[in-house]
C-alpha cells in the first residue's frame, strides 16, 4: 500500500501528440511529405503565442497519413 501520493504511479493526463513528437520523427515525416522542417524548438521559450503557434502548425502538417499518427502514438507510448 502506497504511503503517499509520491509513491503512486503517474500517467500523462493531457498531451498534444504534435508537441510530443520525437525530433527524429519530425525530420523523417517532413522529408516523407516534402515539408520544410521547422527549427529545433527543444528548450525554446516564445515571446508570444503566434511564434509558438507557427512552430506547432509545422508539426501538425507532418501528420498527413494514418501511419504517421500511429507512429507518433507508438513512440510516445515507448517514451
Amino acid at each position: 500500500m502506497p504511503r503517499s501520493l509520491c509513491d503512486l504511479p503517474k500517467c500523462e493526463l493531457h498531451i498534444h501528440l504534435e508537441g510530443a513528437m520525437r525530433s527524429e520523427t519530425l525530420s523523417a515525416l517532413c522529408a516523407k511529405h516534402g515539408i520544410a522542417q521547422p527549427e529545433d524548438t527543444r528548450g525554446k521559450t516564445y515571446d508570444n503565442f503566434d511564434a509558438f503557434a507557427c512552430a506547432y502548425r509545422a508539426a501538425c502538417e507532418c501528420l498527413r497519413e494514418r501511419d504517421d499518427v500511429f507512429r507518433v502514438v507508438r513512440e510516445l507510448m515507448e517514451d
